[in-house]
């Protein structure tokens, strides 16, 4: 995980100009670090090119649209590494979503 948020922190820091010591694993990307839309799909494309995967951010705001999830379940930076290590996983066992 700490590598992934080491990575995930760079590119927040370097996209949005903020402190990389002020980015912690329970930094909420928009209420607490101020990034706005814009910026996180500038952060999300970052992240699909480092880690060579693609988030699904559709899907996500989607599901906290619906209700079916938080925000905090993917904007909080240590659940956003998860869902990284997540598809990286899966990308690398082979295994597509399809989506």
């Amino acid at each position: 995980m700490s590598s992934t948020f080491d990575q995930v922190a760079t590119i927040i820091a370097e996209t949005c100009d903020i402190p990389r010591d002020t980015i912690t694993p329970d930094s909420h990307a928009i209420d607490d670090l101020g990034i706005d839309s814009l910026d996180f799909l500038d952060i999300a494309f970052a992240i699909d090119k480092q880690f060579g995967i693609k988030l699904p951010l559709e899907k996500w705001t989607q599901e906290v649209n619906d209700g079916k999830a938080t925000t905090e379940q993917y904007f909080v930076l240590k659940n956003l590494c998860a869902r990284i290590d997540e598809l990286v996983a899966a990308k690398n066992a082979g295994t597509g979503s399809g989506s």
